[in-house]
């Protein structure tokens, strides 16, 4: 631009647009230069202190006021930042302080405060109850002094204040740098708040007040409905009330008054209940909702994918004790099974159980508490009031709705109750006319059934006497034939016996003569002809010294039932030719048994099993028996040096 020209700017209408042009040109070059100079002043200086003008109001430290040093290595101790050499590595905060880039580490966070007013008392409160350890710490000109040291993983009793959240008290000055550090393995949001006595005392007794109020209700509802269980004999009151309790215990550890009140000296009970009351919630509303919803019945598929979730949730939680690290998978089937449930009991109200709609919207609410929870304590929602106490707001509405849910599903199955009895009356009205009519009909079939009963009473009576007459002459018959079968038996049994007598002696050469060598078997069954010739040879070799009963001794004797058989006349002893005898018992011909005697002592090794068996048309089992019981005989006789070579002496 030349000269000229900027004398024609400088004239009348020209310099305003002069100004434009190159005034906020100017302007932008000197708020570059002025936010060059905040930034090297904010790098000189560091983050502003918090200055507190009134203690009506409580003060939230945010990353303006907050410097952090991480230390990874969890190596470092306060007396390490005396000397200042580790001040280059605190940083200011961005936004809100918290742990999820680096959830192992030690965080330390140093800030300062100054009282524009009087000096007063102020406190440090940490709202998170789960952080595991925080220690702080004040730097005086670099000294470095612990003003207090409190956690989850620390025993209550290191907490001046009787309070379920971190409060530490600062000393009473103008200035007051702190150090704070923080270890803790949870991901958590580090919510610092600075609070005078009066605000914490009248915040802390609002809120144990609330907290009181909630487990008041909780209590009063467990008990109604385990009052409803023992009247009304409903298992949905018994799951229910299980369910209060699984509720109480878990958000009783979540708050932090269990472990102010119930296991204060016991910090390790603060993660190992963690798992098991996590548990044992799920279990219990995994079985009230499946004993409300009736799963089982309705959606056995469901059910049983519940199931299988609900036992990988156990694996897993089994697993991560053992430390396997598997909190996030864990928690993962924990969440899905909630879902499932809420899933399973919108497909169920869709087909028309209308009961479930108080179900489903208070299972709404409790689902969003407990996706919000899971997220608070995976890190990914902040720490704040309603945070923390949201399953306790999503619990109490959905005991409200939960009742409205009871009362809706027991109105209904008694209205379906009261339409089944009535339906059941007019059945019974109709069967009552019904049988009715049947009585009449009874009644006349039954005087039809007399009548002809009467008349067929006299046609038995008249049948019967005609039997009865027939039936006592056959009786004369057979009698009159039994006494000629008894006779005839005798005459046979005498024939028998005669014809033994008359062929004795023929016989008896020829048993002499079989009785050292071998004859066929014709010419044996010619002497042995059948079993009562086999029983008469035994008779005369069992008692041919005379007759004495093996019981008493007794020597006279009766015909007994059996042909041959003797009964002692004194003990009625009843004994038959093979008692006592090789042959006792056997079931086979007699006179076969008789030859395989006769061969086993006359030609013992001449004949095998299977000829024998073939020749006589006998079991081979039945001629292996028979041949050992002569074998043993023959031992026993050699035994007692008596004479083995005649096969008769083995036949007793």
């Amino acid at each position: 631009m030349n000269h000229k020209k900027l004398q024609i700017y400088k004239r009348g209408p020209y310099r305003l647009f002069f100004l434009m042009r190159y005034g906020s040109k100017v302007f932008l070059c000197l708020m570059i230069l002025l936010l060059g100079f905040l930034s090297s002043i904010n790098q000189a200086f560091g983050v502003r202190p918090v200055i507190t003008n009134t203690q009506e109001k409580d003060y939230l430290l945010m990353g303006e006021y907050l410097e952090v040093y991480l230390d990874s290595t969890g190596k470092r101790q306060a007396k390490d930042f005396e000397k200042g050499q580790f001040s280059k590595y605190f940083k200011p905060v961005k936004g809100e302080l918290s742990n999820r880039e680096y959830p192992k580490g030690v965080y330390w966070v140093r800030f300062t405060i100054e009282q524009s007013a009087l000096n007063r008392q102020w406190l440090i409160e940490l709202p998170d109850p789960h952080i595991d350890k925080v220690e702080l710490y004040e730097d005086d000109s670099g000294t470095i002094t612990s003003l207090g040291r409190l956690g989850h993983a620390l025993s209550f009793s290191y907490r001046k204040f009787q309070h379920k959240n971190l409060v530490f008290s600062l000393p009473v000055q103008a200035k007051t740098q702190c150090l704070l550090r923080i270890e803790t393995e949870m991901v958590s949001s580090f919510m610092i708040i600075l609070k005078s006595p009066e605000k914490f005392t009248s915040y802390a007794l609002w809120e144990y007040y609330m907290l009181g109020m909630y487990y008041g209700i909780l209590l009063i509802m467990m008990l109604y409905n385990l009052f409803l269980y023992f009247n009304l004999r409903e298992k949905n009151y018994l799951f229910y009330a299980f369910y209060v309790i699984a509720c109480a215990l878990y958000t009783f550890r979540e708050d932090g008054l269990g472990f102010q009140y119930v296991w204060p000296q016991s910090p390790a009970f603060n993660s190992w209940l963690n798992q098991y009351f996590e548990l044992l919630l799920v279990l219990s509303f995994t079985f009230y909702s499946v004993s409300f919803l009736e799963l089982r019945q309705k959606a056995r598929t469901l059910y049983l994918i519940i199931l299988a979730d609900i036992i990988a949730y156990v694996l897993l939680l089994g697993l991560e004790s053992l430390q396997y690290g598997l909190y996030n998978p864990k928690q993962y089937f924990y969440v899905f099974a909630f879902v499932l449930l809420y899933v399973g009991s919108f497909d169920l109200y869709r087909k028309g159980n209308n009961y479930i709609r108080y179900y489903l919207i208070a299972y709404s609410f409790l689902l969003v508490s407990v996706l919000i929870l899971q997220a608070r304590q995976a890190g990914f929602v902040d720490h704040t009031f309603f945070t923390v106490y949201i399953f306790n707001f999503g619990f109490l509405i959905e005991i409200v709705l939960m009742s409205f849910a009871l009362g809706e599903k027991i109105r209904i199955s008694t209205k379906e109750k009261e339409e089944a009895q009535q339906t059941a009356f007019e059945a019974l009205k109709e069967k009552e006319k019904a049988q009715a009519k049947l009585v009449e009909q009874m009644k006349e079939k039954e005087e039809l059934r007399d009548r002809i009963n009467k008349e067929l009473e006299k046609k038995v009576q008249e049948r019967t006497i005609e039997l009865a007459k027939k039936n006592s002459e056959l009786e004369e018959k057979n009698q009159k034939l039994g006494l000629m079968s008894v006779r005839l038996e005798e005459m046979n049994s005498s024939l028998d016996k005669n014809n033994w007598e008359l062929n004795k002696e023929v016989k008896q050469k020829t048993i002499d003569t079989i009785a050292g060598n071998e004859i066929p078997l014709e010419d044996f069954l010619h002497v042995f002809p059948n079993e009562t010739a086999c029983l008469l040879y035994l008779s005369e070799l069992k008692w041919k010294d005379g007759y004495r009963c093996q019981k008493c001794g007794n020597t006279k004797y009766n015909n007994g039932d059996t042909p041959l058989s003797r009964k002692c006349s004194k003990c009625n002893h009843r004994e038959s030719p093979t008692a006592g005898t090789l042959f006792h018992g056997i079931k086979t011909d007699l006179n076969k048994a008789f030859y395989i005697t006769y061969l086993s002592v006359v030609s013992p090794k001449k004949y095998t099993l299977e000829e024998l068996s073939e020749r006589l048309q006998l079991g081979t089992n039945t001629c292996w028996k028979i041949r050992k019981k002569v074998s043993d005989k023959r031992k026993e006789r050699e035994a007692k040096q008596l004479p083995v070579n005649k096969w008769e002496n083995y036949l007793l």
